[in-house]
């Protein structure tokens, strides 16, 4: 991220409100996740136009000069100030500037078309450049700038966890720039980045050696997309408001304008699949320099409360006989009246009276119909029939078993019992959720901690949580209120 004065914000603000991401240009990669998505990102940039290293002058006095106006140099290795020339390493400040590979050509045997792709080759101080050499990005506790006032970076032993090499550690404001510089080489060349060397790349993480992406994903992180990386990537692009030359790639860098794409493929979000609808871009309004959340949130949504309930048949079975009646199991059907699918289930019981059925063979949500089988001495008897409601086994937490239960609409009703347990769940919040009893006269707690009010962090509320509501005496009716992140859902709670 480049820092700069109030008037070239200004300036660079008027030409980032023409641009934006073309639209289509990612449809390949549409729903793809972890490096499905990134062989998919392949696709959209690669068979770029090749820029020749020699012809790179040329293209750097709008990619990579203030404001794309083709006079100050913006250097990412020190603050010289460079005005824009097309002699390299000309002397003064720096020693003049040049082509910076920020991934070593060593690494890639100066292979093309990465020895001269535009993405990785940023304008920089001879001298300093020179002062890396081909050590990798990383960071250092110990190391020393190259010895002029004006460099940027420092050279040194590496602190990162995972490698303990020589690194060097770019100026904070840039490191952002090349994380997503990396994200784009291991995208745009992903079949064939894992066998180049220095010690960033590799086969470990979809192209990068652990404690590289790791580090990368954190600069990407700290460091949010500038209005200086978006005016780059628009210049190499090609887009004519801001390239008035004659050398472009025709491509563009997803890792700009998505930063977070990264997340997806070697971050929090890999088992996630993208959609570039809820995405947001550096170039949309809600993008600032202090970052963005991965997705568009859509609204809060509340999932109406459950609770499980056993299921009674209706009606009895008669000895008529000598002998005991015994239970043999029960029919359903997904229809009233039938038809009936006898189900046989184990151990079989004595009884003389209604009884209660659990069933755990149906795995579906709905609504069944249900009536239990018996023989005596006169032969096979049916109860009457009755019905239950099967709440989704995910959503209280109990495997693939079959719940028994009631659907609750706006009220919780205790009947008899003095415990119900609730599933909570609320989709699409970004912060706590408050869960509280009012109006019960004391006579309502939650078990945990046996208090009128808890809190659900939004991982809990959007995962679903059980949470156990206990009845202390009496019937008086109370209020069960969930609220925050504009959420206000109210149940009513009765005795009966």
């Amino acid at each position: 991220m480049k820092k700069i004065n109030l008037l070239c914000l200004l300036g660079l603000f008027s030409l980032m409100a023409l641009a934006q991401v073309p639209a289509g240009y990612y449809s390949v990669a549409e729903g793809k996740q972890g490096d499905a998505l990134r062989l998919a990102l392949q696709d959209a940039i690669d068979n770029h136009t090749v820029v020749s290293y020699d012809a790179l002058r040329y293209l750097y006095e709008y990619s990579d000069t203030e404001n794309a106006a083709g006079s100050t140099i913006i250097d990412i290795y020190s603050t010289c100030g460079f005005a824009y020339t097309t002699s390299f390493c000309a002397g003064g400040c720096g020693g003049g500037f040049n082509r910076e590979h920020s991934v070593p050509a060593s690494w890639f045997n100066d292979a093309t078309p990465m020895y001269s792709d535009a993405f990785h080759l940023y304008p920089t101080s001879c001298n300093v450049n020179s002062y890396r050499s081909n050590y990798p990005f990383g960071e250092t506790a110990t190391g020393t700038k190259y010895n002029t006032t004006d460099a940027l970076g420092k050279l040194g032993a590496s602190s990162y966890p995972g490698y303990s090499g020589t690194v060097f550690e770019p100026d904070d404001e840039y490191k952002g720039d090349l994380a997503r510089t990396y994200f784009y080489m291991a995208t745009r060349y992903a079949d064939q980045c894992s066998g180049w060397s220095g010690g960033m790349f590799g086969g470990d993480n979809n192209g990068f050696q652990t404690w590289a992406i790791n580090m990368l994903l954190q600069w990407n992180r700290q460091d949010p997309v500038s209005t200086k990386e978006k005016i780059r990537n628009e210049a190499i692009y090609g887009n004519s408001t801001y390239n008035k030359g004659s050398y472009k790639q025709n491509n563009r860098n997803p890792f700009i304008d998505y930063p977070c794409l990264a997340e997806y493929i070697w971050g929090d979000s890999t088992t996630k699949s993208v959609d570039f609808s809820k995405l947001v871009s550096s170039y949309d309004a809600s993008f600032t320099d202090q970052g963005c959340p991965c997705e568009t949130p859509g609204a809060p949504i509340v999932n109406t409360p459950t609770y499980t309930e056993g299921a009674t048949a209706g009606g009895t079975i008669a000895n008529t006989g000598s002998s005991t009646i015994t239970e043999n199991g029960i029919e359903w059907s997904t229809t009233s009246g039938g038809p009936f699918t006898k189900i046989e289930y184990t151990p079989t019981k004595t009884t003389t009276g209604t009884f209660t059925v659990n069933i755990s063979a149906i795995t579906t949500p709905g609504t069944y119909y249900f009536r239990a089988f018996a023989t005596n001495s006169t032969g096979t008897g049916y109860s009457a029939q009755s019905s239950f409601t099967i709440i989704d086994p995910a959503q209280v937490g109990l495997g693939p078993n079959l719940v028994m239960g009631t659907l609750v609409t706006n009220d919780i009703s205790f009947g008899a019992s003095n415990s119900k347990e609730l599933f909570i769940k609320v989709s699409n919040v970004t912060s706590d959720i408050t869960i509280t009893l009012t109006n019960n006269n004391g006579n309502y707690k939650f078990a945990a901690g046996n208090t009128t009010t808890i809190t659900l962090t939004a991982a809990e509320a959007t995962a679903g949580k059980k949470i156990t509501l206990t009845r202390n005496g009496g019937n008086n009716g109370a209020t069960l209120t969930i609220s925050g992140n504009g959420v206000n859902k109210v149940h009513n709670i009765g005795g009966n």
